[in-house]
């Protein structure tokens, strides 16, 4: 029904949330970033880190949020984009 539709997603919503709050500012500004599709090297340019500063930072971002990679984080992020 639509009632189990909206209370999943709810849930989801919520679990999102509950990880994201667990992230760093920095890292929520790259995970916004990330929603944007840029790459590391854009983002790195952007606020001034290396790039393998951003590729770590990354990886810890998904491993928080328990994603795959970036398809996944924009899914992810276009569900909750308000909250970052």
């Amino acid at each position: 029904s639509n009632e189990y539709v909206k209370s999943n997603q709810l849930d989801l919503h919520q679990e999102i949330d509950e990880k994201i709050s667990k992230l760093t500012n920095r890292q929520k500004t790259i995970l916004e970033l990330l929603s944007q599709k840029l790459t590391n090297n854009d983002i790195a340019l952007k606020l001034g880190y290396s790039s393998s500063t951003i590729r770590q930072e990354t990886i810890k971002i998904y491993d928080v949020l328990g994603i795959r990679g970036r398809e996944d984080s924009y899914l992810i992020l276009n569900q909750v984009k308000d909250e970052i």
